[in-house]
């Protein structure tokens, strides 16, 4: 077993790694933190190529607007600069200095994140030549703060 940490924006990430040799690609908490369709497009493609045949990518997205506590979370985007349109459907910040009372503490603290929906990523999917072979969802007070899914 072997563990790689990558930047995955840099498109040279998996430069080094042998196509095709391995049988599991991990992604637990990692995709949603993926800007923009292009790059997700980017990295699904690159791990596509690294999984053997038969090999499985296994992957959990962040459902954070299952949660009333980290919806209550999220800022407008003209926070950072950024206007709605200047981003993809789907996308957040998130304040990360929020307290469990709703007061904020520290230096700001702003999160990135995607919430995908089951629509979205067969999407991703089918254009990056995989299929899905399982969806379950977990974590959580209600058991739905992870979209957990096993592609090949």
């Amino acid at each position: 077993v072997s563990f790689l940490q990558a930047d995955l924006s840099d498109p040279h990430w998996a430069d080094g790694l042998t196509p095709a040799s391995y049988d599991f690609v991990l992604a637990f908490a990692v995709l949603h933190h993926l800007p923009g369709r292009e790059l997700r497009l980017k990295v699904l493609r690159a791990v596509r190529g690294l999984l053997a045949p038969g090999g499985q990518l296994v992957h959990s997205e962040w459902q954070f607007t299952h949660s009333p506590r980290l919806a209550a979370r999220v800022l407008p985007w003209e926070t950072v600069g950024l206007r709605q349109v200047d981003v993809d459907e789907g996308d957040a910040l998130l304040d990360w200095r929020r307290q469990a009372d709703g007061s904020a503490q520290g230096a700001p603290g702003i999160r990135y994140a995607h919430q995908y929906g089951e629509a979205e990523l067969a999407g991703l999917a089918a254009e990056t030549g995989f299929t899905i072979q399982e969806t379950f969802y977990s974590d959580g007070d209600g058991g739905d703060l992870g979209l957990y899914q096993v592609w090949e």
